[in-house]
């Protein structure tokens, strides 16, 4: 009879645990993904809502070498970035079709009231935001394409 109640926690306690794998991962799967360029594979967070866009990297401490935010707008736009916040320097990579059409490199932090502006000057859909030198490094410029993985 013991046998038997404590297999049938053993069972609840599993299906419990894979319900909410299954949830996170989810979850988990909507908010990230990754892109490719110039064969770089980068995993990035994507970031779909007006709160995520104004939030961006603010207040983290770092970035991982390899990865990236993703900002994801529902029409295409200039768009204006600020270095609000921020702990560490970035690559601001402006995209239209999957196209990189600007990149402001190596920003500095700035505090709570940022001066510098960065615009896309012309209208893009997607603003990919990366570690400061990460460009230079991978040899990313103006015109390499941008697959979304």
């Amino acid at each position: 009879m013991a046998y038997s109640r404590h297999k049938t926690f053993i069972a609840l306690l599993i299906t419990i645990l894979v319900v909410f794998s299954i949830i996170f991962l989810s979850i988990f799967m909507n908010d990230t993904n990754a892109v490719e360029i110039r064969g770089e594979k980068m995993a990035i967070e994507k970031v779909t809502k007006p709160s995520g866009h104004y939030k961006g990297l603010s207040n983290r401490d770092y970035l991982c070498w390899d990865c990236g935010m993703l900002f994801v707008f529902p029409r295409r736009e200039v768009r204006e970035f600020v270095m609000r916040d921020m702990n560490f320097a970035l690559d601001i990579i402006f995209i239209t079709d999957n196209k990189i059409i600007r990149i402001a490199e190596k920003l500095r932090p700035e505090g709570e009231d940022p001066l510098a502006v960065y615009s896309s000057m012309e209208p893009v859909d997607l603003v990919l935001e990366v570690n400061g030198g990460y460009c230079e490094d991978k040899g990313i410029e103006v015109g390499d394409v941008i697959k979304l993985k």
